[in-house]
């Protein structure tokens, strides 16, 4: 009988005090296809983000989708999308 067990396809948030601090670096460019959408990848913003857990610089990428976009940052190789809180809290920088 097959393993019926499957991974999470779940997303994972950041926690809400998980962002130490936040600043705008515009050097970044937007990646999308032809018909403007997001890589798989994501796209890179011009916010980059210091965390709690290991005090690093990090880019805030998103993934969109129409009209709709989802950001996140990329821990140890898992994406952990932003809140609306965390959201409100770069568009004022």
């Amino acid at each position: 009988m097959p393993d019926t067990a499957r991974t999470s396809t779940l997303p994972e948030y950041l926690a809400p005090d998980a962002i130490v601090s936040a600043w705008r670096d515009d050097s970044a460019r937007p990646r999308l296809d032809a018909y403007g959408y997001t890589v798989k990848a994501g796209s890179p913003t011009p916010y980059m983000v210091r965390l709690r857990v290991d005090n690093r610089p990090r880019r805030v990428m998103v993934l969109q989708f129409s009209n709709a976009g989802s950001a996140f940052v990329t821990v140890k190789g898992r994406r952990l999308f932003l809140k609306a809180h965390h959201e409100e809290g770069l568009r004022g920088i």
